[in-house]
């Protein structure tokens, strides 16, 4: 049965974590996704807490060995699994986040659907002690431009393939500026949403990736 939205987790040791969030996932009011988790080498006890979940909705795919591009090499590759489901929109969210509002999933995917030109759209995202470090009127600046979607978003699966995902020449400065400015070149606007908000804990999945960078 083919969904709407894929949500696109990575692991590395965090199952516990990814665990959690799938309580958060199933909370929410909008239930027309599938989860889809990109694992990474984990050991062997953290991966089998993710193979013991019983859901059809939950797929797990394992890699025995690191990549060398770490985090962003697993991006492109839960964005071609979701492509390969089905769905037409990926939400990426952090195995260290909490979501905050019941209605995430259902706002992100609504905003979506009423612009056909958004390509990708971001929560907003608060710290472990309360302060908004992502959100309208917040912008990122790398390598000289500014982009203004961050650490979790929904993406438009139809431009994610008409792009052909990250190029891995490229990923080491990060996916979520390339394809931002991929996007805007393309037409495609970014936004970040007001209404909706996740917490980021920080220390998960994405800070044992940077060791694969080199």
């Amino acid at each position: 049965m083919r969904h709407i939205l894929s949500v696109l987790i990575l692991n590395r040791n965090n199952a516990d974590d990814v665990l959690s969030l799938y309580e958060d996932l199933m909370s929410q009011s909008f239930q027309d996704f599938h989860v889809i988790v990109i694992d990474d080498n984990s050991v062997e006890n953290d991966l089998k807490k993710l193979l013991n979940l019983e859901d059809e909705r939950f797929l797990v795919y394992s890699f025995p060995t690191p990549w060398k591009f770490g985090n962003d090499n697993k991006w492109n590759m839960g964005l071609r699994k979701a492509n390969k489901t089905g769905s037409k929109y990926t939400y990426t969210i952090q195995s260290d986040m909490e979501i905050n509002s019941p209605a995430l999933l259902e706002e992100l995917v609504a905003h979506m659907e009423r612009d056909p030109q958004c390509g990708a759209a971001s929560p907003t995202i608060y710290n472990k002690t309360g302060e908004m470090t992502w959100g309208p009127g917040i912008e990122k600046v790398r390598m000289g431009k500014t982009y203004n979607i961050n650490e979790t978003f929904i993406t438009r699966n139809e431009a994610m393939e008409e792009m052909n995902y990250v190029n891995e020449k490229l990923v080491f400065y990060g996916h979520e500026f390339y394809f931002n400015n991929w996007l805007k070149l393309h037409g495609f606007n970014t936004t970040p949403l007001a209404g909706v908000s996740v917490t980021h804990y920080a220390g998960g999945t994405s800070s044992k990736y940077q060791s694969y960078k080199d």
